[in-house]
């Protein structure tokens, strides 16, 4: 019987651990606690982040709907609260549903 919670156990946890991921890209701080990852039009905000580089490369440290920014060159690790692109938009009023 413990044999089979087990298991079964393991097989819930493999979709989690499947999302965990490391990726290396090169970012330019955009302003205050915003960086734009370099030629792909997508944007990193994040909280209380004060690296003063303005052009870096970083690992993004992805699980879940977690994040962290880690610096290569100081070693500086920044929360991830969220990536969003540009839209393509044009002015006026929309309905979401």
């Amino acid at each position: 019987m413990n044999r089979k919670v087990l298991l079964l156990g393991l097989l819930l946890l493999l979709p989690w651990i499947a999302l965990a991921q490391d990726v290396d890209v090169s970012v330019e701080r955009y302003g205050a606690d915003l960086y734009e990852i370099v030629g792909q039009d997508l944007f990193i905000q994040t909280e209380y982040c004060f690296v003063g580089q303005e052009r870096a490369v970083v690992t993004l440290e992805l699980e879940n709907s977690k994040g962290m920014m880690l610096f290569k060159k100081s070693g500086e690790r920044c929360e991830i609260i969220r990536v969003f692109g540009r839209s393509s938009l044009k002015a006026g009023d929309y309905n979401f549903r």
